[in-house]
């Protein structure tokens, strides 16, 4: 399909060509902000490569079965879009396209034209196969320069005519369009993935934003909606989504001494249908960016209080979340429970003080695909059966499934047939371990975990082989654990655990405890290469690591406590050869006290990536662009465990305000590591936030974000289709059971599920922003 262009003001038709199209599969991800969102679905990506193959290899692909079509659609979402120079193969006027199946993208000095997929049962004139919408730039300087960079691996082909002399072989593809001096000052990039054109706009120091301005040529209607989201109707009812194409509402920015400060901004649609940006207070002395990103933001929780703990995301882009509510729909008056569906595991709350729960909320965030309840209790009288369960980690199975830890105070807690521990053990909490169904709507295993004192898990990887590496803290001398595991006896006040479990058997594979006398908490685990389990979390222990036997050759990152609290890392081996199981463990810390709270490991490189809190102004650092600021900072520290000494460290950073700052969440993406927490931007005032730093330690990216009071971003997620955030939202400070949220800055919305605060203490909240 060849590319629609302004001649004399108005949009004409292409004419048809032949396309080769070789290896467009780029296992680069595209990194850019959102800004027009085309919606060439992914459908259509895949039709472009069907129509591509040979007859053979298209019946070949019409016999894949559904689950495999699902994967390489999948796929295809990852891929950036791919521009291409115009070497002749189209009109003169263009400059650079990319080319789609149902429809292409071409880009001109004056704008960009979209060509739109029209189904055929809904045209009207048979002939037309595409519908034109054109983005005209208004008042742009006429030498604008397009520059293309970032190379992709695919080529095209081109052939047109019957004159071979025309013809276009190896065409490079590129990732990035960047129009250079649109305005006086100011830089337009474009780039995309998963079918959708995204841009920046960068304006320097000095220059005006409000020259930027554009309009719509092939639209039969602008408008804005609430969320800020620019609508723009089109003259089929099924070209792009349902007629229409969407811009979401702006966000802009500014990095000020290494931070990102945030500047109001939204769109404006003047009497001639020209849009342009209306921004807050900002200091035109430094560079400003403006770019249209968050997907959507809501809040996520019923009529108590609700908190969303942890959460992953599939290859397209779906999400799954845990966590704990006190949503009881049984209480009348104050409001719905939990959104649950029908068709789940469970719809009914059942404990009185708070469930745990589970769901599938889609890439969108505009439905649920399953929410369910987890727990048990008496949600009239909790103290006959027990009130609390919570869950903390959240991971997706090979086939699918959804993989819970948490604890429970219920002794009637959902567990299956085949559970390693049936019955709850005389305390007041267990760990559990739960699998429910890929389509939520059953639990296949779910088994108690623990001894006659407090067991909780918190953190869960799961191995290829589908065992479950799971740790947590245990206060039970009697918690079970396996013959010539690292250490089979209690410590003697709280202990972290490490324990394997295999679906249906009756004992655990591998299980051990790990601390001495003094406190001991584990947080988090991963699995890495060879898959050795990485754990980590904070300690009071003293004790010398290299005094430690098995370190006697080589020497940890920090062997020793450096005072109060020590965060820690740890290698091990689930080999059963008792203490030789620990391969590697290092203490991370300086004189305050300090807590890894979460961990990442690159599964070929072995090297780990840890955040917390510190509250040392002597913590370890190592090419930090950041000094610690005295009172409680977040840290992110990169170790390469070779046994070196100080040099295993890669680098380690300190970044936050001058109140409290925690990370409390890190996923590694790309070569570039996201972690999430809280900031405290001034007392008592509490904000969640996420960073991105580059594989060298330099932050690249972030959001600030919340309401007047108390907000914090517990879980992160980061793939091709954007970084999602989850956590909890405190409304009105203090108050319980409030049905609405008057606060006078509301938590930031954008096209939510729950629009409003819908009570308790607290609410949850997902929020999904494309990546820059």
């Amino acid at each position: 399909m060849r590319g629609i262009l302004w001649r004399d003001s108005t949009l004409i038709a292409p004419r048809p060509m032949a396309v080769c199209r070789e290896n467009t599969m780029n296992k680069q991800m595209n990194k850019g902000p959102l800004a027009l969102v085309l919606l060439f679905l992914i459908a259509t990506l895949l039709g472009s490569v069907v129509a591509q193959e040979t007859k053979s290899n298209t019946d070949k692909l019409r016999d894949l079965k559904p689950d495999e079509v699902t994967k390489a659609m999948a796929h295809l979402a990852s891929l950036p879009l791919g521009f291409v120079f115009n070497h002749g193969q189209n009109f003169k006027e263009v400059q650079f396209e990319s080319r789609g199946a149902g429809g292409s993208i071409a880009m001109l000095k004056a704008g960009v034209v979209l060509t739109l997929p029209i189904s055929n049962s809904s045209r009207k004139d048979r002939t037309a196969k595409s519908l034109p919408v054109g983005v005209r730039f208004i008042g742009s300087l006429s030498d604008v320069h397009l520059k293309a960079d970032k190379k992709l691996r695919g080529k095209n082909n081109f052939f047109y005519g019957q004159d071979k002399s025309k013809w276009q072989t190896g065409v490079a593809t590129y990732a990035n369009i960047t129009y250079e001096g649109l305005y006086q000052g100011i830089d337009l990039l474009y780039n995309g993935t998963s079918g959708r054109l995204k841009g920046t706009y960068t304006v320097a120091p000095g220059a005006n934003p409000t020259d930027i301005r554009w309009s719509y040529v092939g639209a039969s209607g602008l408008k804005l909606n609430k969320s800020g989201d620019l609508i723009i109707d089109l003259p089929d009812g099924k070209a792009g989504v349902a007629g229409r194409l969407t811009e979401k509402a702006p966000v802009a920015w500014q990095m000020v001494d290494g931070k990102k400060v945030p500047v109001a901004v939204s769109f404006v649609l003047n009497k001639k249908k020209e849009v342009s940006f209306k921004l807050g207070n900002y200091d035109s002395k430094i560079e400003l960016t403006i770019d249209p990103v968050v997907i959507f933001s809501t809040f996520m929780g019923g009529n108590g209080t609700d908190h969303c703990i942890h959460l992953q995301m599939d290859a397209s882009g779906d999400i799954f979340i845990t966590g704990r509510t006190h949503s009881n729909p049984g209480i009348l008056g104050f409001g719905p429970g939990w959104p649950v569906t029908a068709s789940s595991f469970d719809d009914t709350y059942n404990g009185e003080i708070a469930d745990a729960f589970v769901m599938k909320l889609d890439k969108s965030g505009t439905f649920q695909h399953w929410s369910g309840y987890l727990g048990g209790g008496d949600p009239v009288d909790f103290l006959i059966t027990g009130g609390a369960d919570w869950a903390f980690d959240i991971q997706l199975g090979a086939n699918g499934d959804v993989h819970v830890v948490g604890f429970t105070e219920a002794t009637n807690f959902p567990v299956t047939a085949n559970a390693m521990q049936s019955t709850k053990s005389p305390s007041i909490a267990d760990a559990f371990y739960t699998i429910i169904s890929a389509d939520g709507s059953q639990i296949v295993y779910s088994t108690y975990i623990g001894g006659s004192g407090f067991d909780f898990a918190y953190g869960l990887a799961l191995r290829s082989n589908g065992w479950a590496y799971i740790v947590g803290w245990t206060d039970s001398p009697d918690y079970p654990t396996t013959t010539n595991c690292y250490q089979n006896s209690y410590g003697g006040f709280e202990d972290g655990f490490f324990t394997v479990i295999q679906p249906g058997l009756a004992a655990p594979v591998y299980s051990t405890y790990f601390g001495d006398a003094a406190s001991n908490v584990t947080y988090d685990v991963s699995i890495g290469p060879f898959e050795l389990a990485f754990f980590a979390g904070e300690t009071f222990s003293t004790f010398d690591l290299s005094t430690h036997p098995n370190f006697a050759n080589i020497s940890v990152a920090q062997p020793i406590n450096r005072g109060g609290q020590e965060g820690f890392m740890a290698i091990m081996d689930p080999g059963s050869n008792g203490i030789a199981d620990l391969l590697y463990t290092t203490y991370l810390g300086g004189g305050g006290d300090d807590y890894v709270y979460s961990m990442d490991v690159d599964k070929l490189t072995g090297e780990v990536y840890l955040t917390g809190v510190t509250a040392s102004a002597d913590f370890p650092l190592l090419n930090s662009q950041f000094l610690p600021t005295g009172t409680s900072d977040t840290f992110l520290t990169k170790i390469f465990p070779q046994g070196q000494g100080l040099f295993d460290f890669s680098y380690s950073i300190v970044f936050g305000s001058n109140q409290f700052d925690g990370g409390l969440d890190i996923a590694l993406h790309n070569g570039a590591v996201f972690y999430s927490g809280i900031s405290e931007t001034v007392p008592g005032n509490f904000d969640a936030f996420w960073v991105r730093f580059g594989p060298t330690g330099i932050l690249e990216d972030g959001e600030l974000f919340g309401g007047s009071f108390f907000d914090m971003a517990l879980g992160i997620a980061v793939n091709a289709t954007g970084v999602v955030t989850c956590g909890y939202t405190q409304c009105i400070n203090g108050a319980v059971n409030h049905n609405n949220c008057f606060a006078p800055i509301p938590f930031p919305l954008v096209n939510p599920f729950i629009s409003t605060y819908s009570g308790g203490s607290g609410d949850g909240f997902v929020r999904k922003r494309s990546l820059n």
